[in-house]
């Protein structure tokens, strides 16, 4: 996942960098939801403020009027602007699971793997036509006897033999 700081500081280099990876960016989507997350943030937070102070003054408010009316009122809008802002997070959230990581400088542009460029090959690759002619009798017979040499190693007391029964089975 892009760390989300990058994404606020520099968000073009992001999208030219998820346009290797064939995703399209939207910036404007983010910057606005980021936008409408740090102000509902910033107002969550001094509504929390207030209701401490209240909360902290209730027996001076309770000489004036009814402090729990008032109160009540503080937690009710604190409660309606954390869910506002508890939803504005999960969309935020799921526009950055939905990206893919930045690649590497060094990645060529392409939409899949049929693009990209080969530097070195290792090794035989085997064709789906080699593969299916491939002898399977002989790796179930090379396997079983694998079998046979585990149990015989398993006990204890014909571990001496071992070597001796194997120089047998193989001549």
């Amino acid at each position: 996942m892009i760390d989300i700081k990058k994404l606020r500081d520099n968000p073009e280099f992001v999208k030219q960098a998820l346009k290797k990876r064939g995703y399209d960016l939207d910036v404007s989507t983010f910057s606005k939801l980021d936008s409408s997350r740090k102000s509902l943030q910033v107002n969550v937070e001094n509504l929390q403020a207030e209701r401490k102070k209240l909360s902290a003054e209730f027996g001076k408010l309770k000489s004036s009027g009814d402090p729990k009316k008032i109160i009540d009122s503080k937690n009710d809008e604190l409660s309606s602007k954390d869910v506002e802002l508890q939803e504005i997070m999960t969309q935020i959230d799921s526009l950055m699971l939905d990206m893919p990581n930045i690649p590497d400088n060094s990645v060529p542009e392409g939409k899949d793997e049929s693009e990209n460029v080969v530097i070195k090959e290792y090794g035989k690759i085997i064709s789906k036509n080699e593969a299916d002619n491939f002898n399977w009798d002989t790796v179930f017979i090379v396997g079983k006897f694998k079998y046979l040499i585990d149990w015989l190693n398993n006990l204890s007391f014909i571990n001496i033999f071992i070597g001796l029964i194997i120089g047998l089975i193989l001549v």
